[in-house]
Order: structure tokens, then C-alpha cells, then sequence
């Protein structure tokens, strides 16, 4: 039969309060820059984000790589016909003023558009 352990010590408690945080980490701010900019930059990604491709609906963005001189941003879109996600990605880099398509289907879209 098991025994019964009874002399077990006690964690110590969590301390009850932190200090909360005022201001986003400069990491996050750089991200949405990157996105603003984007947006703002290409007229492309700002007409799939604004719901301008009728046949493409909009589900949002997200960083998959970031250096120190550029950020790569993935906006998701699916058909409105239904199927798997669409994943257009940009690479933007802000300090020289450069967005270029780097997934087949955000070229495809630019090739579309011009």
C-alpha cells in the first residue's frame, strides 16, 4: 500500500503584485511600424488589407521574420469561395525605403495590379 508522505515542504508563495507595464516593448512598436509603412507603401497590400480584391477576404498579418534591417509580414487572405489560407508575404525595410513581394502569391497580386 502507498504511505503517505506528510512532511512535503511548502513552496514559497508568488509575490501577490508586479508592476504593470506602461509602454509596449520597443520590439512590438517596430513591428506595427513595419506593417504601417506596408500598408502606406504598397498599393497592393493595402488594397488586400482594405478588402479592395472582391474575391479575397482579409484575415490578418503577422511578423514570421525580423533582422535588424528588415521585417517580413505576412498578410493571410482566403478565397471567398472557401479553401486553405493564402499567405502573401512583403519584406519591408523601412531605413531604405524599400517593400518588395517575396511570396508567389504577393507577386502574383502585383503582377495582377500593374
Amino acid at each position: 500500500m502507498p504511505e503517505l508522505i506528510r512532511d512535503v515542504p511548502r513552496e514559497e508563495a508568488a509575490e501577490s503584485a508586479t508592476a504593470p507595464v506602461e509602454d509596449p516593448p520597443p520590439h512590438d512598436n517596430r513591428k506595427q511600424e513595419a506593417f504601417t509603412y506596408l500598408e502606406n507603401n504598397s498599393a497592393v497590400a493595402e488594397k488586400l488589407i482594405n478588402g479592395g480584391y472582391g474575391n479575397l477576404a482579409y484575415s490578418g498579418w503577422k511578423v514570421i521574420r525580423e533582422t535588424n534591417q528588415e521585417i517580413w509580414i505576412d498578410l493571410e487572405a482566403a478565397w471567398s469561395s472557401g479553401g486553405p489560407s493564402i499567405h502573401h508575404i512583403w519584406s519591408v525595410d523601412i531605413p531604405n525605403k524599400q517593400v518588395k513581394a517575396l511570396s508567389q502569391a504577393a507577386r502574383n497580386l502585383e503582377a495582377v495590379t500593374d
